[in-house]
């Protein structure tokens, strides 16, 4: 009897010991399968949704600190109103953002010759905020009959921003953005992609 249990023992121990073995040569298989299907060909409709999932990419900072004078009194007939001169000087920090807008990237991608053509749209400003914490009267002076109103402010501000940007914009922000776009693109790309593949990226025509 002892001889029979023992040897029943030894035979579903046996087939524990197969079964396990199978198991784990055909999970093996597949994870490196699956391995080959994720690193060996590009699915490019992830690569565009992955890309396009970030909206806006802001690649380059503007910090700056100006002032600037805003004045105006009231005419009649082209002449000055005695006692409406109103002005006011003021100090303020900025950011401008620039970059580009990720869903106008175009993608392509050539398996034969392991290439990843990237099309991309100049940079632009994407966007420019104004500390009003830092907001600094340094002179201040209202007409009798003129004051200085919200809409005043909000002018000065509008036309201080315009004047800013393109003055940045003159002095290469825009350029130095589309070369911190690639090389940002750049690293995104290689850590999704294989080595073997070539990245190439071009700033197309169209802003």
């Amino acid at each position: 009897m002892k001889k029979k249990i023992i040897g029943c023992l030894v035979f579903v121990v046996a087939i524990v010991i197969i079964a396990g073995g199978l198991y784990f040569v055909n999970r093996k298989n597949d994870v490196a399968f699956v391995g080959e299907k994720v690193t060996d060909k590009i699915n490019l409709e992830t690569l565009s949704e992955e890309i396009k999932s970030i909206g806006e990419l802001a690649a380059t900072e503007y910090l700056y600190t100006d002032a600037g004078q805003f004045s105006n009194n009231l005419k009649v007939k082209g002449f000055d109103i005695p006692l409406t001169q109103k002005s006011f000087i003021v100090r303020w920090d900025g950011i401008i953002k620039a970059g580009i807008d990720v869903t106008k990237i175009k993608i392509d991608v050539n398996e034969n010759n392991k290439i990843v053509k990237i099309q991309i749209p100049h940079s632009m400003i994407l966007s420019h905020e104004i500390d009003h914490d830092s907001f600094e009267t340094l002179d201040e002076s209202n007409g009798i009959f003129n004051g200085i109103s919200v809409d005043d402010v909000n002018t000065f501000i509008g036309d201080s921003k315009k004047s800013i940007e393109e003055k940045v914009v003159s002095n290469g922000l825009l350029d130095k953005a589309d070369v911190s776009v690639k090389e940002l693109l750049t690293k995104f790309i290689e850590s999704y992609v294989n080595k073997e593949y070539v990245i190439s990226i071009e700033t197309s025509e169209e802003s």
